[in-house]
């Protein structure tokens, strides 16, 4: 076994996501409605697998990097599924940790026809997800995707593995994070190669309105590139003084759901085939919009052809 057997580890959800097109549906000032007691007739259902950690490790395996998902499962027919779905992907799951009598993370995702949607989700408990950086293999880079906060002790491992591996970060915190606070993570800041996260999520884990000033805070605490997306407007990266932005092209989307982690995806796969900044937000955003295009968070997911010559 080498040292860097992998290029990147992804720490994160697993579930199964199950997409609801109802025939019948009125929007009220952004809010679904229907009637109590009425049976709504479904135009469509898809069944995918999901969860940040199967997103971005499945996207990590199109693009040609060498992925593991480590993540929590139970013992059920959803985790099976799940298996199934990494392994067709060529993505290693031995790190995958299966939950004797507990169920899989599970979403119900109800869809709009102009791509909005609302998730209804359960997501299994996880603390054994803490320890597994701690004890993992060395890798070329590591993905942490949104942790639940019983498995939050997973970051405090960060500065260790960077030390004795000497890998890239990248990480995409969630909102268990965010309402921690700023302060919470500066000893992990430092450690952090990579930050990607949204316009409203920058606010919230800074306090700051505008981007730029968002992400500066991040530089100053030690950070060394921070990506902020801002959904239909594109993204901006800062690193150090210089800014580089990701303009979006005019597309309808069929559905959001698994956008922001392709992004990612993009981005942190271009770092790792050693592709400068500009390629790295143009990848970013090819794979996005290539995913909104179709439903569930993989099946527009480029390969590294797709993504080269587009």
């Amino acid at each position: 076994m080498t040292r860097n057997q992998f290029d990147v580890l992804c720490f994160g959800s697993l579930t199964v996501d199950i997409f609801l097109h109802p025939s019948e549906m009125k929007i009220q000032e952004d809010c679904m409605a229907f009637c109590v007691g009425d049976k709504i007739n479904l135009k469509q259902v898809h069944k995918f697998c999901g969860g940040g950690a199967a997103n971005t490790s499945i996207g990590f395996s199109k693009l040609g990097l060498r992925s593991a998902a480590i993540g929590v499962i139970g013992s059920d027919a959803e985790g099976i599924f799940i298996r199934q779905e990494l392994q067709k992907n060529n993505v290693e799951d031995r790190f995958v940790i299966q939950e004797e009598d507990e169920s899989s993370g599970f979403s119900v995702i109800m869809m709009c026809e102009d791509g909005r949607r609302t998730v209804f989700h359960h997501k299994n408990s996880n603390p054994d997800l803490d320890k597994t950086l701690e004890t993992s293999l060395c890798a070329k880079a590591i993905y942490i995707g949104h942790l639940a906060e019983e498995a939050e002790s997973l970051l405090e491992q960060i500065p260790s593995w960077k030390e004795k591996c000497g890998g890239r970060v990248a990480w995409n915190p969630g909102k268990t994070q965010f309402q921690q606070g700023f302060e919470k993570f500066k000893n992990i800041f430092p450690s952090i190669d990579v930050l990607i996260l949204n316009k409203e999520e920058a606010i919230l884990f800074t306090g700051e309105a505008v981007s730029e000033k968002a992400a500066q805070k991040f530089l100053i605490a030690g950070v060394q590139k921070v990506v902020i997306t801002d959904g239909k407007k594109g993204a901006d990266m800062w690193t150090g003084d210089q800014h580089f932005v990701a303009t979006p092209e005019n597309i309808r989307p069929t559905s959001t759901l698994g956008a922001g982690d392709a992004f990612s995806v993009g981005v942190v796969s271009a770092i790792l085939h050693g592709q400068d900044e500009d390629v790295q937000m143009s990848w970013g955003q090819k794979n996005a919009e290539s995913v909104i295009q179709q439903f569930g968070a993989q099946n527009g997911q480029l390969d590294y052809n797709s993504i080269s010559r587009r």
